[in-house]
């Protein structure tokens, strides 16, 4: 791992060890929904493995084991998987859910062991999301598929640049968030076959967002001016309306699956 890379693994183990105890969140219902069907369609059930990347809380893992099959979540943060283990645990899937703690760049997942790889909400804090991406993809058999769901910004840099600016003022283990454009380009360059990207809508309030981060005072007011910013100028990608905490903005998800061939 490069110099920078070990750095935004600091971060990350720091900021998500923190915050362990705010991810009690569910699925949205419209994502939850899709993401059903496409594990549906690309046939994992009982039987099956699937290897979680980044695995959190383990609310990703639930519609892998609600298909009937069993998972393997690998998380940098002890305190998440420890959380993962006791939430699952007590939904009933304890026997079929285990967890590993390393890096999504180095997990000890040997090649070819799983059916699908999957992870969530983790690649726009990543330094490098093409290795893992190949992490991810060298993990699946044949035939295996690879789940990514996370947001997506517009194929413009400048406003890349803006929405990142902001992010990482709310966020401190924010890295870049990809463009679909840039989602193709790792699905391709780790030799999977990328099925049509399904996306959607995740509106948001400003006040519960930022309940959410982990902004000093000072950053907080920033990134409020710069929310209102992109509201003065029309919305911007994120269609940023309102004001205050009241203000609602909405960002875009994307699920992506690839077939190893």
């Amino acid at each position: 791992m490069s110099p920078s890379g070990k750095e935004t693994a600091r971060r990350n183990l720091d900021d998500f060890t923190r915050r362990a105890s705010q991810f009690d969140r569910e699925v949205r219902a419209e994502e939850a929904a899709l993401l059903a069907e496409a594990i549906s369609g690309s046939g994992f059930g009982p039987g099956c493995v699937a290897v979680d990347m980044g695995a959190g809380a383990g609310a990703s893992a639930r519609p892998f084991l609600q298909a009937g099959g069993r998972v393997v979540g690998v998380d940098l943060t002890p305190a998440m998987a420890q959380k993962a283990v006791k939430r699952l645990a007590e939904e009933g899937f304890g026997g079929r859910a285990l967890f590993t703690v390393a890096p999504a760049e180095r997990p000890p997942i040997r090649e070819g062991a799983a059916d699908a790889t999957l992870c969530r909400n983790v690649f726009h804090h990543l330094e490098n999301p093409r290795a893992v991406l190949g992490e991810m993809a060298r993990a699946v058999r044949p035939g295996g598929h690879v789940f990514v769901i996370d947001y997506y910004d517009p194929e413009d840099a400048a406003q890349r640049k803006i929405l990142n600016r902001i992010e990482y003022l709310r966020v401190s283990s924010h890295v870049r968030t990809l463009s679909l454009g840039e989602f193709r380009q790792i699905y391709e360059a780790a030799e999977l076959h990328l099925l049509d990207p399904v996306t959607l809508a995740a509106p948001g309030q400003f006040a519960d967002w930022m309940k959410g981060g982990d902004a000093s005072p000072e950053n907080h007011a920033a990134t409020l001016d710069e929310m209102e910013n992109l509201r003065a100028a029309g919305g911007g990608w994120w269609e940023v309306e309102g004001e205050g905490g009241a203000m609602m903005f909405t960002r875009k998800r994307v699920i992506l699956v690839g077939r190893k061939e």
